[in-house]
This record gives structure tokens, C-alpha cells and sequence, in this order.
């Protein structure tokens, strides 16, 4: 996904306070730093748009099939660890 994203700050106040991921020009992500109040601790929030999100995932091409409801994407499998794992191609 990281290889699709177009990235860049929000225009807002203060201007970097959110990035912004894009996909063929459309806000996908989201990521803000929020200080909300004096009370709250500084937050971290992360948006996805959903319908937009999984039409980037859905562009991926699967690279390994792990089990019935796991399938892995690019070189992930390769984090699986040490694991005798028993895979094969998609």
C-alpha cells in the first residue's frame, strides 16, 4: 500500500497536524495528532475511508496463500518469522 499512497500535509490549522494519504487523487488515510484539552494526553488518530481503501487492496496481487482465510500480499510472508509453514503460490 505504502508503495501507492500520494502523501502530504493537510492544509489546515496548524497545517501539520494531519497527514494525508492519497490514492488517484482521492483522500484515503488519514493520520492527525490531536490536543484536545490540557486534561487529555496527545492522541494519535488514524482515519480510513473504507470503499477507497479496499479498492487500493484489492489492486494488489496476492503473492502467497497461508490458509483458507489467510492470504498474504507483496513480501509480508516473509514476517511470518521462523515458522514451519507450509505455503503455496496464489
Amino acid at each position: 500500500m505504502g508503495d501507492a499512497f500520494e502523501v502530504a500535509n493537510s492544509r489546515g490549522n496548524p497545517p501539520e497536524q494531519k497527514a494525508i494519504f492519497k490514492y488517484r487523487g482521492y483522500n484515503v488515510a488519514e493520520l492527525e495528532m490531536r490536543n484536545d484539552s490540557r486534561q487529555h494526553y496527545q492522541e494519535i488518530r488514524f482515519n480510513m475511508i473504507v470503499p477507497k481503501a479496499m479498492e487500493l487492496l484489492l489492486t494488489i496481487e496476492p503473492a502467497r496463500v497461508f490458509s483458507e482465510n489467510v492470504t498474504v500480499y507483496g513480501g509480508a510472508f516473509r514476517t511470518f518469522g521462523n515458522w514451519q509453514l507450509e505455503w503455496r503460490e496464489a
